[in-house]
């Protein structure tokens, strides 16, 4: 069982970091998913103590859902760069726009703009996919410098950083998105 007044790395017994063994975390999931699953109690409620399992299963169906949600942020690199600013005592989402730098702006008007025009049949897809990989390969150096910039304690930074990642992502879905419209899914 888990306290729900830990830290996500605590429950799934990861060190707190922006580095996250995926392997480790899903395993340490399943184990407490099983843990705190309603269904376990649910067996208990026929044998005539219906009360007590009925607040149990409630308390597990909580409990359930803050581990998908623990889970869900450790996985994704942008919600965990957020919770570990949070474990800072950074707000990741307050943020003036003139905090941004121009050039960070007007890089992604442009790419949006570059997306935005490309044609609509399969003609875009080697474009798309070019486009793609580029933004795969700024992500992965920007969550590279945001971990660098967590670890020297350098938060301002960090969460400029976190906002970069933040627009990489929604670009990557943008472009995921324009390939499915292209394969009709």
């Amino acid at each position: 069982m888990f306290n729900p007044d830990d830290s996500y790395f605590k429950w799934f017994g990861l060190s707190p970091g922006f580095e996250v063994d995926t392997e480790a975390l899903g395993e340490s999931y399943r184990r407490l998913q099983a843990d705190v699953h309603p269904d376990r109690f649910a067996a208990a409620g026929k044998s005539g103590k219906a009360g007590k399992t009925e607040e149990k299963q409630q308390q597990a169906v909580r409990l359930t859902g803050l581990l998908n949600q623990g889970y869900a942020t450790l996985m994704s690199p942008v919600k965990r760069a957020a919770y570990l600013l949070k474990l800072q005592g950074e707000d990741p989402e307050k943020f003036d726009q003139a905090e941004l730098p121009l050039d960070l702006l007007e890089e992604q008007m442009e790419l949006r703009e570059r997306l935005e025009d490309l044609p609509v049949g399969d003609v875009a897809l080697d474009d798309l996919k070019d486009m793609k990989d580029q933004a795969q390969e700024k992500m992965e150096q920007k969550q590279t410098e945001f971990a660098g910039a967590l670890d020297r304690g350098e938060l301002s930074e960090a969460r400029l950083l976190f906002h970069e990642l933040q627009f990489l992502d929604k670009l990557l879905k943008e472009i995921v998105a324009a390939e499915e419209r292209r394969f009709d899914y």
